[in-house]
This record gives C-alpha cells, sequence and structure tokens, in this order.
C-alpha cells in the first residue's frame, strides 16, 4: 500500500506527543524544532520535513468571466459594446479618425487604419510615442506597387513623420526628422527595414 511522504512525519509527531504526555512543554519544543515559520506571504506558512503546509487563507480564486456573445464586429449593438470597453483617450482619438477622410483610400483602409489604431492602443508601432488623432499615418508595410493591399495585416500604425522619414530621400530632411524624433539604434533599424519594402538605402 502506498503511503504519502508526509505520512512519516506524522506518525513521529504522534509518537513524540504519546511518549511525552506528562510534558507539555517537550512536546511545543519538538514542534518547534520541526517547524519553520515563513511570513513573506501575510500568513504564517510551515515547513516540516521539507514539506510546505501552505495557509487555506491565502489561497486566492479568481472568477472566470465568459466571452460575452453580444460583442461582434457584425452588428450595431455588438460594435457598440467592443466601444463602450474602450479606455475614454483612446474612444476619442478614434471618433476623431473616425470622422476623417483621406482622398483616394479605400473604404476598408479607413476601417483597418481604426482598427489597428485599436489594437496598438493608439501607439505608434516603431516609437511607441502615444498618437493623437492628427499624427496618426497608417503605412502600407508592403507598398501597393509591389502589390500590398489594404488588408489589416498590411497596415502599421505610425507617427506621420515616421511615415515621411521611411519614404524620405533628403538627407538634411532625414537628419531632421531623426533628431526631432529623438530615435534610438533599434527605432532606425527598424525603420531601415521598412524602407527596403520600398527599394529605399538605408539612412
Amino acid at each position: 500500500m502506498l503511503r504519502s511522504h508526509v505520512l512519516p512525519t506524522i506518525c513521529e509527531l504522534s509518537c513524540t506527543i504519546v511518549s511525552n504526555k506528562s510534558g507539555n512543554t517537550s512536546i511545543l519544543q519538538t514542534h518547534r524544532q520541526r517547524t519553520v515559520n515563513f511570513t513573506a506571504l501575510g500568513y504564517r506558512t510551515f515547513k516540516i520535513a521539507d514539506v510546505y503546509l501552505y495557509p487555506l487563507a491565502n489561497v486566492k480564486t479568481k472568477n472566470t468571466m465568459g466571452f460575452s456573445t453580444g460583442l461582434s464586429l457584425f452588428t450595431t449593438a455588438g460594435r457598440e459594446l467592443i466601444y463602450k470597453k474602450l479606455r475614454p483617450d483612446l474612444r476619442r482619438e478614434i471618433y476623431l479618425l473616425s470622422k476623417s477622410s483621406i482622398l483616394n483610400q479605400s473604404v476598408e483602409y479607413m476601417d483597418n487604419r481604426i482598427s489597428r489604431y485599436s489594437m496598438k492602443l493608439g501607439k505608434c508601432e516603431i516609437t511607441g510615442m502615444y498618437l493623437f488623432a492628427p499624427d496618426v499615418h497608417c503605412h502600407h508595410y508592403i507598398p501597393p506597387h509591389a502589390g500590398g493591399t489594404d488588408k489589416f495585416n498590411n497596415m502599421r500604425i505610425l507617427h506621420k513623420e515616421v511615415g515621411q522619414l521611411i519614404l524620405q530621400t533628403q538627407k538634411e530632411t532625414i537628419d531632421v526628422l531623426t533628431t526631432k524624433l529623438g530615435l534610438t539604434e533599434l527605432m532606425i533599424v527598424q525603420i531601415n527595414k521598412y524602407r527596403e519594402k520600398y527599394a529605399l538605402g538605408p539612412f
């Protein structure tokens, strides 16, 4: 019959108690010798024979919330629920983006610009800078002339001046924008990867 590795310790303690019925002090001393007190979790946690006995008071549970079937991109009510869950600052900028228009851009491009902005929590995908609506540039990672589409996975949310830098060929302008944006070496490496897609050399 298999026994838990804790049982010998319990047996030893019970034997100690039986053999020391006449003296409570010796029982407590034996118990203290076998027990280590830990307080890192805010409750007394004991270690007996290399086994940790965690207090039930420190056990935490979390309710698993079911996914709401009402959330949907394809119904008016579902879109309203998604919109309400956004941060107030993002809601304001998304509202401004939805009211803006860009000449010669498709409906798919305009919709995916908002979706991508929301997914990235309003941050530039290269600099990490929070973007207000007037500063948002939705960039085609693969350019349209090279077969790039307006689909979501080809869109990148960038600061408008980062977008200018990707397509810029004038060294003086590149230097000005690089200094103004405070680009790090890692950011410059990323920008140069974008420039490669447009057949432009690194700067």
